[in-house]
C-alpha cells in the first residue's frame, strides 16, 4: 500500500517564490516551501564588479559564471576584437 506524504512534506517540494525571485524569504528555515533553488538574479545578471576584476563578496547576489552569458560584440558584429574578453 503506497504511503501518502503529509501536506507539509508536499509543500516543501514546491519552490518558495520569494526566495526564487529575491534570494531571501522572511520565513528562512521555517518556510513551508523549498529554498533548494538558485535565485533568478544569480542566473540572469552577471556581476559587473567581477567583469572589472574586483568583486570580493563571498555571497555576491549576481552570477560569477561567464558560461551563461555572451559577448555583446560577438552577438552584434559576429566578432570581438578585445583580447581580454572573458566571454
Amino acid at each position: 500500500k503506497p504511503v501518502i506524504a503529509s501536506y507539509e512534506e508536499h509543500k516543501k517540494k514546491d519552490i518558495c517564490k520569494y526566495f526564487f525571485k529575491k534570494g531571501k524569504c522572511l520565513h528562512n528555515e521555517n518556510c513551508n516551501y523549498s529554498h533548494d533553488v538558485t535565485p533568478i538574479y544569480k542566473i540572469s545578471k552577471l556581476c559587473k564588479f567581477l567583469i572589472k576584476g574586483n568583486c570580493h563578496k563571498d555571497n555576491c547576489m549576481f552570477s560569477h559564471d561567464y558560461n551563461f552569458f555572451f559577448c555583446r560584440n560577438n552577438l552584434i558584429n559576429n566578432s570581438c576584437t578585445n583580447p581580454s574578453c572573458k566571454f
